[in-house]
């Protein structure tokens, strides 16, 4: 008599978003989970490429600057246009972030702490250069509520009407 094994299908462990302390605190060769408010077409860039935003991964690509950092969240300075303003990813910890800035996703990365210089105190940001090496773990399709996700972050009103 013969006896069939039968297989378990293998479940995919659940990965949490890491939270702000632990981000803080980790050393730089720690790998930490974020999210970040995305487009699908970006997302699966991310995927392909294996960097934040860029069109090659660069391991020796180093952390933004404080001084890029205040400039992320201040915005463009005094005579500096625009387009003179270099905008880096930024990733979350906060669910809800992502999902305000999300246009159709939202994806959840594997990024070390190495690469990660701290972005907006008040929406959990943080932020890389587009060579960042990062691994998408996931991504979900995300429609978001237009009339929620335009907020205002430091008054909490919202920018246009119901």
């Amino acid at each position: 008599m013969s006896s069939a094994v039968v297989s378990e299908p293998v479940a995919k462990p659940k990965i949490t978003v890491t939270t702000e302390d632990v981000v803080k605190n980790a050393s730089d060769d720690e790998v930490l989970y974020l999210l970040r408010g995305s487009r699908m077409v970006s997302a699966a860039k991310m995927k392909e490429k294996g960097c934040a935003r860029g069109d090659v991964a660069d391991a020796n690509c180093g952390r933004p600057t404080e001084q890029e950092a205040t400039s992320q969240v201040g915005g463009s300075k005094a005579g500096e246009s625009l387009t003179e303003h270099k905008k880096f990813p930024e990733f979350t910890t906060s669910m809800f972030w992502a999902q305000s800035y999300a246009t159709d996703c939202i994806v959840l990365v594997a990024i070390q702490k190495k690469y990660l210089t701290k972005g907006s105190g008040s929406e959990d940001g943080w932020i890389c250069y587009d060579a960042a090496p990062c691994k998408l773990m996931g991504s979900q399709p995300y429609k978001p509520d237009v009339a929620k996700s335009l907020v205002n972050s430091k008054t909490g009103k919202k920018m246009i009407a119901d």
